[in-house]
């Protein structure tokens, strides 16, 4: 990493500073919350794979790019980003390595992750870095300013529904499994 004094670097280049997501940004949200956020991936990397004379060939690189992609799956580390074409995504391919990935979250464009890697023909998975874990944070620590710990979601009516379900449910199994209640006939 290159460190260069800011004022050096805001009297040649004019830039606003992505914003960084806040400690458990993506957990926070659930797997119902990420599936409606919107995501975006940027880079200079080449296009998706294309079949010609001798094989496969990635035409394109050196140009910025970007394209909309879609939540697939969430682990401690990775999210990853879908970029079948079908669902009207486009996505990373070689070149994109270390590039950013985009969330609107709160109403604001936020840099989640980075693109580490994907599948070979650049056609489906974007696997990205998370920039909200506690790793990350650690890493970035000395270089930004971080934002603090993201807020839980707000609890809706159709979550305290489906508690209340289950709490039913589990009365009812502990009142089947240890009441010696009689049975109707009896």
């Amino acid at each position: 990493m290159i460190e260069l004094p800011a004022a050096a670097v805001k009297a040649r280049w004019s830039f606003t500073p992505a914003t960084l997501p806040a400690a458990g940004a993506l957990d926070a949200l659930g797997p119902r919350g990420l599936n409606d956020t919107d995501f975006l991936v940027a880079g200079f990397g080449t296009e998706e794979a294309r079949r010609g004379p001798g094989g496969q060939t990635h035409p394109g690189g050196g140009v910025r790019m970007k394209a909309p992609v879609s939540f697939n799956a969430l682990n401690d580390a990775w999210i990853r980003l879908g970029m079948t074409a079908p669902q009207g995504n486009g996505g990373a391919c070689y070149g994109d390595s270390g590039g950013p990935n985009f969330a609107v979250l709160k109403g604001r464009r936020t840099l989640v992750s980075t693109t580490i890697t994907g599948d070979t023909p650049c056609y489906a998975t974007n696997v990205t870095y998370r920039l909200d874990t506690p790793g990350a944070r650690d890493f970035l620590k000395p270089f930004v300013q971080l934002p603090d710990a993201a807020a839980p979601p707000p609890v809706t009516l159709r979550d305290l529904r489906a508690r209340e379900d289950r709490a039913e449910r589990a009365i009812g199994f502990v009142r089947s499994a240890f009441c010696q209640c009689p049975i109707s006939g009896e």
